[in-house]
């Protein structure tokens, strides 16, 4: 049973702030990269939601010029759903890019803080956020910063609406670089996951919790 309860606070160690004193400076996502690449959590006897995602990522001018001026990101709810948790980061459109750049820095308002900085080319910097409370959410703003560098990029999310329930890897509109131009063709450039770019609210499907060996169904919470 402890270990069970262990494994089900995985998702909660990793895209949120510990509540111990173990981690008291930043969230583990630190020191697991595989969950900063992908932004799959590795929540025990779940699976990301394959329904349209109820929340999105708003992002405002539409294009940017690098090395100059800002970009608002929103997230939001959509369909009267709040979520609890999220991590957001960026990348870079052309999918052949480093996947571990993650372009521009972000504010950190407050209930928010820097993760996966060690990952991040350069390291320790606001390149990726996370949530600090576990409190329900409608709508989060951020200041981006873009880079010196260019290139078209888009805005990565997970979204979390509790602890069984959340979608993976929620995709901004493309954030166009305007040195560059629209682009013609993005048959090159990355992809959603498993999630719908367009708001929906059907019922999320949530895996029931494993078994035990009796049999009995473990006890969430």
């Amino acid at each position: 049973m402890v270990a069970v309860k262990l494994l089900e606070l995985w998702f909660f160690l990793a895209l949120m702030p510990a509540v111990t004193d173990s981690y008291p400076s930043g969230a583990p996502g630190d020191f697991n990269q595989a969950v900063c690449s992908t932004l799959t959590p590795g929540h025990y006897g779940t699976s990301t939601q394959t329904t349209p995602a109820p929340y999105g990522i708003v992002i405002s001018p539409s294009t940017y010029t690098p090395g100059a001026g800002q970009i608002t990101v929103r997230l939001e709810k959509r369909c009267d759903k709040p979520f609890q948790g999220f991590l957001l980061t960026t990348r870079y459109a052309d999918a052949s890019e480093n996947e571990n750049l993650r372009p521009g820095t972000f504010d950190l308002p407050a209930g928010t803080r820097r993760t996966c900085s060690l990952g991040s080319l350069p390291p320790y910097t606001n390149r990726a956020v996370t949530q600090n409370s576990p409190a329900n959410k409608d709508t989060l703003t951020f200041t981006w910063i873009p880079p010196t560098s260019g290139g078209h990029i888009v805005f990565r999310a997970t979204f979390l609406q509790n602890k069984p329930t959340y979608w993976v890897d929620v995709h901004s509109e493309l954030l166009v670089d305007s040195t560059l131009g629209q682009p013609s063709n993005t048959s090159g450039f990355v992809t959603p996951g498993s999630t719908s770019l367009h708001p929906g609210c059907s019922d999320p499907t949530v895996t029931a919790p494993p078994s035990s060996e009796d049999g009995t169904t473990e006890a969430s919470g």
